[in-house]
């Protein structure tokens, strides 16, 4: 019957990974799954540790969430607006939920990748800061 929890895979890294560029870097955050049918949909929760600071004005930190090479979700922002500050940082848990129609049965690798808008005057995102953990959870659903 549609609708039916077939398979929950979980994964969780504390790796920190620091991006000081304006092009997406993988944040350390993957998950793989074998969906049992074509036909099936996965519901992609990610729970991304993030932090995004630079010492001038405001910055804007993005996120996206791949299926394998494939982006599913782009440019998810996190955002700090200030004028003229000298110091500027944000620690908070980005959420991403999507739910996907893969129309496969052979492995796939959900990941996220992260990247800033502005890497002068230090501008830079890090995922997973002082090991704080990130979480991603694949729940396939049969249709």
């Amino acid at each position: 019957t549609g609708g039916k929890v077939l398979q929950v895979v979980q994964a969780t890294t504390s790796t920190a990974t620091e991006v000081a560029s304006t092009s997406y870097a993988d944040s350390g955050l993957t998950a793989d799954i074998t969906p049992s049918a074509t036909d099936s949909k996965v519901l992609v929760i990610v729970s991304q540790n993030i932090e995004i600071s630079i010492s001038d004005n405001g910055i804007k930190g993005y996120m996206k969430l791949l299926r394998d090479a494939s982006a599913i979700v782009t440019d998810s922002i996190i955002q700090i607006l200030t004028g003229n500050a000298t110091s500027n940082l944000l620690q908070l848990n980005h959420s991403i939920v999507y739910l996907d129609s893969p129309s496969t049965t052979s492995a796939i690798t959900y990941k996220t990748q992260i990247k800033v808008n502005d890497t002068s005057s230090f501008g830079k995102i890090r995922a997973q800061d002082e090991s704080s953990p990130s979480q991603i959870t694949l729940i396939e659903i049969g249709a």
